[in-house]
């Protein structure tokens, strides 16, 4: 019998664990967990929530959006984390200035969702994660 997967999602700066995205990902995938993010201020934080989150849940995938993105691709980038990862719209360089780009050995677990009319994080200013990313990352755009 196949088993659910465990789903950890990272919020984006909206609102949070209660956005429509967050309660989706909780009525559709019942092994998921959905820490709190917020106060983005509190920046270091929000970060080792994620890494605690990771720790304690054990997840089977990472699912990222905006914010929550920035933060999957950052543990990514430390190695903090290095599975099946969702990127919904990452957050890296619109809403924050550090470039990200992810690790080459593990670009085969990794998904980057972009929207054609996103006004907060463009499709376009994501090409430099792929050029960042040195070449390992292809970008698709779905309308």
């Amino acid at each position: 019998m196949l088993r659910t997967p465990r789903v950890l999602y990272f919020h984006g700066l909206g609102p949070g664990v209660n956005s429509k995205k967050s309660l989706y990902i909780a009525e559709h995938f019942p092994n998921s967990y959905i820490p709190n993010l917020k106060p983005y201020y509190l920046f270091p934080l929000l970060v080792w929530r994620a890494i605690i989150a990771i720790y304690h849940f054990k997840p089977d995938i990472i699912v990222g959006n905006s914010f929550g993105g920035f933060i999957a691709m950052l543990l990514l980038q430390t190695r903090v984390w290095n599975g099946h990862t969702i990127l919904l719209a990452p957050a890296t360089g619109v809403l924050f200035k550090k470039r990200l780009w992810l690790p080459e050995n593990d670009r085969k677990n990794i998904v980057i969702v972009a929207g054609k009319n996103d006004t907060t994080v463009p499709f376009d200013a994501l090409a430099p994660l792929q050029r960042l990313s040195r070449d390992n990352l292809k970008l698709t755009l779905e309308c």
